[in-house]
C-alpha cells in the first residue's frame, strides 16, 4: 500500500499523521508536505525493508 499524506497537527492533537486513526500499516509513506516548519521545503519518503 502507498500512502501520500500530509502532516497533520504534528502530535499536539492526536496522531502525527492523519492515516494513523485507521490503523494502516503502509508498505510505502510519501509526505510531501514541508516538514521543518521554518518554510524550507524537506519532504519525506519511507520504505518498509521488505518494500526494498
Amino acid at each position: 500500500m502507498i500512502v501520500d499524506d500530509i502532516q497533520a497537527g504534528s502530535g499536539r492533537a492526536g496522531d502525527f499523521f492523519s492515516f494513523e486513526f485507521a490503523d494502516l500499516s503502509p508498505g510505502v509513506f510519501f509526505c510531501p508536505t514541508s516538514l521543518s516548519g521554518c518554510g524550507l521545503p524537506l519532504s519525506l519518503l519511507l520504505l518498509k525493508s521488505n518494500v526494498v
